[in-house]
């Protein structure tokens, strides 16, 4: 992150190379241990190391069998069920093909639907903690473009409004509720209300 960007967000896809290296390091920490210890017989480092793979390997089979469990049955990240029953997904890709979407969560709306989708302004940078400058010109031009004909903007959820985003009713702010369902709204700009066909 010195070396990068300090707003660059830390997952697991991120530190992978790290996962990797830890393990490599473990396993080689181990193996100097047990090549330090004074055991009588190859025989005894032997049983000693295969019980720590076998302890380790009893510890983390259950918790791994309970993630392939929930994977099969309700799927993981685009594929899970919360998004395949998705109202507002389903409502998007019902609309016109060339609408452009804003949206708290745009690389879904793009991934599962096709349209062509941008991400909500944020308002808080939230490694660095601090208002963004350009935020009101940024939320300007996005209500800008929501006058054109055939762009909606879909919220989803609140509980989706990531850290740093602009509250529910900064966003909501001079826009009209179109559609509204259990997992978010969707809003058009007032002058695109009766271009507004989906029920």
């Amino acid at each position: 992150i010195s070396f990068i960007d300090a707003s660059t967000r830390l997952d697991n896809r991120i530190l992978s190379p790290v996962y990797t290296f830890a393990l490599i390091l473990g396993i080689m920490s181990f193996t100097w241990i047990i090549s330090i210890i004074r055991l009588r017989s190859l025989w005894m480092k032997t049983t000693l190391g295969l019980s720590i793979f076998v302890l380790t390997l009893a510890f983390y089979i259950p918790r791994e069998w309970r993630i392939i469990n929930s994977v099969r049955l309700d799927g993981r990240g685009f594929s899970g069920q919360s998004w395949r029953s998705s109202e507002i997904m389903m409502v998007l890709q019902h609309i016109d093909p060339d609408a452009l979407v804003y949206s708290n969560e745009a690389f879904p709306v793009l991934y599962l639907t096709g349209k062509p989708a941008r991400r909500i302004p944020e308002k808080y940078d939230p490694v660095k903690a601090t208002e963004r400058e350009d935020f009101d010109e940024q939320m300007e031009k996005m209500r800008d473009r929501l006058t054109h004909p055939n762009s909606v903007l879909a919220v989803f959820h609140q509980g989706y409004l990531r850290a740093g985003m602009p509250s529910l009713d900064e966003i909501i702010e001079g826009l009209v509720i179109v559609h509204e369902s259990r997992d978010g709204i969707i809003l058009v700009s007032p002058e695109n209300v009766s271009l507004w066909s989906f029920p």
